[in-house]
């Protein structure tokens, strides 16, 4: 196990000397307006159903070599949850985790100069390091309920779903060294549909049913992109 352990990390830091990635964190201002539904016809506190909260990413770079377009496809993870206090409390959660194939135009600057970080390209700082995305992708979330009484506490249920999930968005390169940009950016997801089966029934207690909704996010965020390669890059130049 400690030689699999080892072979892994050493494959790891490869891969990562030899690329671009970056880490990030958005905070989700979501809107569940079916679910949300529910609990107000049922007069209910349906406010801030299931929160809002930070959803946090790993992402790898790459571009077009002729082109400034670039592609980061993310891996992110969501968790949001939230007590109803009635007669008993229930406690509503979501866990999500999301694949995205962000695409990134920079629009002012599309044929860019090099294959090098912002700070070391041509432009005025806006030219540079101005972009709008596209975000498709796919979501899978695990859905639960837990009744949790003075006198009752029951098994978790849950239901797990796919659904799919698109966002636009927009931000500004910063160029902190030359190895590490930080990005401010905005983003607006939309998802469809998302089921959650029984949920009326489990809020207020009537007929089970598969209860769907669109989702809105507005998700405002900050991105850390690292290259190690760039580094790797100029060090060779100069031997």
């Amino acid at each position: 196990m400690k030689k699999l352990w080892a072979t892994v990390i050493f494959i790891s830091l490869c891969f990562i000397s030899n690329a671009q990635f970056s880490v990030s964190a958005k905070y989700g201002i979501n809107s569940f307006p079916e679910w949300e539904e529910i609990f107000l016809d049922g007069g209910l506190d349906q406010d801030d159903f299931i929160g809002d909260g930070f959803e946090y990413g790993f992402s790898y770079w790459f571009r077009l070599k002729n082109y400034r377009v670039e592609f980061l496809p993310e891996v992110s993870y969501q968790n949001l949850s939230h007590t109803l206090s009635n007669n008993t409390a229930t406690q509503f959660e979501k866990e999500s985790f999301f694949f995205t194939f962000n695409t990134q135009f920079y629009t002012l600057d599309i044929e860019g100069d090099c294959n090098c970080p912002t700070w070391g390209k041509d432009g005025s700082f806006i030219e540079k390091g101005f972009f709008v995305g596209v975000s498709p992708g796919i979501g899978y979330h695990n859905l639960s309920s837990q009744l949790m009484g003075p006198s009752i506490e029951t098994a978790p249920v849950e239901v797990k779903k796919w659904a799919f999930r698109l966002g636009v968005s927009a931000g500004l390169d910063i160029g902190i060294l030359e190895w590490l940009t930080l990005t401010p950016y905005a983003t607006l997801n939309y998802t469809p549909a998302l089921t959650w089966d029984g949920l009326e029934n489990i809020a207020i207690g009537t007929q089970p049913g598969d209860q769907a909704t669109k989702i809105w996010q507005v998700q405002p965020g900050l991105r850390l992109a690292f290259r190690p390669d760039y580094i790797k890059e100029q060090r060779s130049m100069f031997r």
